[in-house]
């Protein structure tokens, strides 16, 4: 594993990537404590169903500190359709400013991450018997203060967010925490451009974001990860074999190119954007096996299409990082294919 500047214990990562493992299930309010002893839900933003679903978790048992857990699933988004792909691509054709930062800097966000933290911070707590606070007025009464410590944890898109969602609490602190919040992402692309990860930087000194790089999703939308993208999964399918097509909703027309010139376009048309990952406690590991079949194999464009939904699972991540998942019976697709 390569890592920089690493604050981060073994303990809480691995807290952080169990805890996105409930986030993915179909009923983390009902299942959090047989899959986390000693954790108690306080605070939830609704249905686990929802885009970004998201929840609050105390450490019972601990006594000597308050350990809040905030986690946040990512969306389930189906691969396999290449126009839902390139729309979901599209949305970060574009950024917004974002105004908690420290000083005058020209920090930016993707405009798919702004719109998703606008409907993050207008939630409130909807477990039954709590008051009706928002997620900022809960973890501010409560997870702030001496003896408090606070992991803000996602995987995929959820890490997007946390990674926004972080910056936007630090801003609004009236207190230090600094060294007693920690956030930790999974397989996370980039939030915002480099002037949005300095301050970040300047906020949070306990960070570390994982990438498996055998995972395409952590390489976007940065220029260097989208030119990296085609050259993946070698000696399997090869992205300059493989030819596609999809609707331009920019142009409304049809456009076809194999996968390797649709990723070095996407790279410069991006390039104005400037998004760059964490500039601190990034790390990366040797990429996940290939996983397939020898059918699989047969078919290029599945092929691919199966990589980049199974190197992205949280179990793999768990896998390479040697964290024990929860057990749990059943599997959910949100579980299997979130992006």
């Amino acid at each position: 594993m390569n890592s920089e500047n690493n604050a981060v214990a073994p303990g809480y990562r691995a807290l952080a990537l169990q805890f996105c493992f409930v986030a993915s299930g179909e009923n983390p309010e009902g299942n959090l404590s047989k899959l986390m002893p000693g954790w108690q839900m306080v605070w939830s933003s609704g249905q686990p169903r929802d885009p970004n679903y998201f929840f609050v978790a105390k450490d019972t048992n601990y006594t000597a500190e308050d350990v809040f857990v905030l986690a946040i699933r990512g969306s389930v988004m189906p691969t396999e359709d290449w126009d839902t792909l390139v729309d979901y691509i599209l949305e970060d054709l574009n950024s917004v400013l974002w105004p908690w930062k420290y000083g005058g800097t020209a920090a930016a966000i993707s405009a798919g991450g702004a719109i998703a933290f606008l409907e993050m911070e207008k939630v409130h707590n909807a477990l039954k018997n709590s008051a009706p606070e928002t997620l900022l007025d809960f973890l501010t009464k409560n997870a702030v203060g001496d003896r408090k410590r606070l992991i803000i944890a996602g995987h995929s898109l959820g890490g997007n967010l946390a990674k926004v969602y972080a910056s936007y609490f630090m801003q609004m602190l009236k207190v230090s925490m600094q060294g007693k919040i920690y956030l930790i992402t999974f397989a996370a692309p980039a939030s915002g451009n480099a002037a949005f990860q300095a301050d970040l930087n300047r906020k949070i000194s306990s960070q570390e974001h994982c990438q498996n790089l055998n995972d395409i999703v952590p390489f976007y939308p940065t220029v260097a990860g989208l030119h990296a993208i085609g050259t993946l999964y070698r000696p399997g399918p090869r992205a300059a074999n493989i030819n596609m097509s999809y609707m331009d909703k920019h142009t409304k027309r049809m456009e076809k190119m194999n996968l390797q010139e649709f990723f070095d376009k996407l790279a410069v048309d991006f390039t104005i954007f400037n998004y760059q990952q964490p500039l601190t406690g990034y790390c990366t590991f040797l990429a996940s096996p290939l996983l397939g079949t020898a059918d699989e194999l047969v078919d290029e464009l599945k092929y691919w299409q199966l990589q980049t939904v199974r190197q992205h699972q949280i179990a793999v991540y768990a896998h390479l990082l040697g964290i024990d998942l929860p057990k749990r019976n059943t599997q959910t697709p949100a579980a299997e294919a979130t992006v």
